[in-house]
């Protein structure tokens, strides 16, 4: 069964809200922030099937070509990405 939720918006959050909701022929409110969150949510689980990618991709090229070449490879990528101001590369965006 459906809960209730109420929240507060600023003044431009709310405009938006209502924008959306005509422009994308919502019934409700409700319905964009329904919306909203299971795209979210979606993204998400995208996010953490591509990370268990990745790292079974990274275990494996560590096991074929050695744990010590991988790191300095990873290594050489984020000094360029440094280097180049690609800032959405950092390690901490990566997780």
């Amino acid at each position: 069964m459906p809960e209730t939720l109420n929240i507060s918006l600023a003044p431009g959050q709310l405009a938006w809200l209502k924008a959306r909701k005509e422009q994308e022929g919502f019934a409700t409110a409700s319905d964009v922030v329904r919306d909203l969150i299971r795209r979210q949510q979606e993204m998400e689980r995208a996010a953490l099937e591509v990370d268990g990618r990745l790292q079974d991709g990274i275990f494996s090229l560590g096991r074929r070509h050695g744990f010590r070449e991988l790191r300095r490879s990873v290594a050489i990528f984020f000094a360029a990405a440094k280097t180049l101001n690609m800032w959405y590369w950092s390690p901490a965006n990566c997780r």
